[in-house]
Order: C-alpha cells, then structure tokens, then sequence
C-alpha cells in the first residue's frame, strides 16, 4: 500500500523531485568549498572519491531507479499515452545525466570531459569566489552536454576521455535512443488497443 502510494507520488512530481534530488551534489559542492577549504586563497583538491561517489550515488543512480520504476509502470497502463509523464521523465534523464557528468568532471584534477571546465588545479591557487563561477560553470557545461548527447547531435566541443566519461555519454545516448522507441511503442500500443475496445463494443453491438 506505502509502495504503491509512492510510485503514485513520484509519478505526478517526477519532475520536481529528480529536479530537487539534482541539486543536492551541486549544492554539496558548494558546502565543500566553503567549509572544506582551510582558507579561501588555498590549493583546493579534489574531494575524496567516497564522498564523490555518494553524490553520484545520489544524484544519478538513485533517480534512475525512480525513472525506471515510473516507466515500467507507465508501459503497463495501455488505456492511456501520457504525453506529460513520459515528457517529465525525458527531461528527468537530461538533469540526471548533467549531473553525472559534473560529478565526474569534479572527481578529479585531471578532466574527464576534455573542453569542460576544470574544477580543481595542481598549481593555481583560487578563491572560493572563483570556484563558486567554475561551479556554475561546470553545471551549465554538463547540461549542455547531456542534451547534445541525449538527442545524440554531439557538436564535439565538449568529448568525454576518462573510460567514465565514455561510458556515461554511450549510456545516455542509448537511452535518448531507447527513450524514443519506448514513446513510439507506447503510443501505438495505446492505439491499439483503444481500437480493439471499439472493435469488440461494435462486435457486442452487432450481436445484441
């Protein structure tokens, strides 16, 4: 009963929730630089890979699993194509995919995505101004990249080139693809068998 009442919620605030669920490693970023550093003018290093790993944790694979769940039922119910949901759930996998790609640009000094900015430097000293605009940056970088890929037009300013990076973009583009069979099987699915309800009510009809 408690599950099926939170797929029903997650399923009407899709949307909002992978949006909010989005935010945390960004805004997790943010507290590191502000409370991490020992200064604001000092060398800043790249977290450390559990704590980055927890944000891809909870920014991707958490919110893939909510998106898995909500299209799994969504292909089940044939009475209806709900054009909304499967929209939220496509823009759900862009922010998901963003973030992903953000939280690897930042697991490391060296880049994951080569034209992405870097987070973090060997030798520049920066101040927590600087890295709140890289940031942002880096945010607007991953979006962008996660919508060239999803909708697989690739303009090749922004290439993945750490064997993470190259895994994320192929998944995602997969699943731009995926995505876009799965809509189209689900609309004529719902066509389907709309006309078989009416072929079967004219074939009671006509017995009657």
């Amino acid at each position: 009963m408690m599950r099926n009442a939170a797929v029903q919620y997650l399923e009407d605030h899709l949307g909002v929730s992978i949006l909010f669920i989005s935010l945390i490693p960004y805004g997790s970023l943010l507290t590191y630089l502000r409370f991490g550093l020992h200064s604001l003018d000092a060398l800043s290093p790249a977290p450390h890979p559990a704590f980055l790993l927890f944000l891809f944790a909870i920014g991707v694979v958490m919110p893939l699993c909510g998106i898995a769940i909500v299209l799994r039922r969504l292909i089940r119910q044939r009475h209806e194509f709900r054009l909304r949901m499967l929209l939220a759930c496509y823009f759900s996998l862009i922010l998901v995919f963003a973030t992903g790609f953000a939280v690897l640009q930042a697991s490391s000094v060296d880049p994951s995505i080569k034209g992405m900015v870097a987070m973090w430097d060997r030798d520049l000293s920066l101040s927590f101004g600087e890295h709140w605009m890289r940031v942002h940056r880096l945010y607007f970088d991953s979006l962008y990249l996660s919508v060239t890929t999803i909708t697989t037009v690739g303009y090749g300013d922004l290439s993945p080139s750490s064997p993470w990076a190259r895994m994320l973009t192929s998944l995602e583009g997969l699943a731009g693809v995926g995505f876009l069979g799965l809509a189209l099987g689900h609309y004529f699915s719902v066509c389907l068998h709309e006309r078989d309800c009416q072929v079967s009510q004219e074939h009671s009809e006509t017995s009657a």
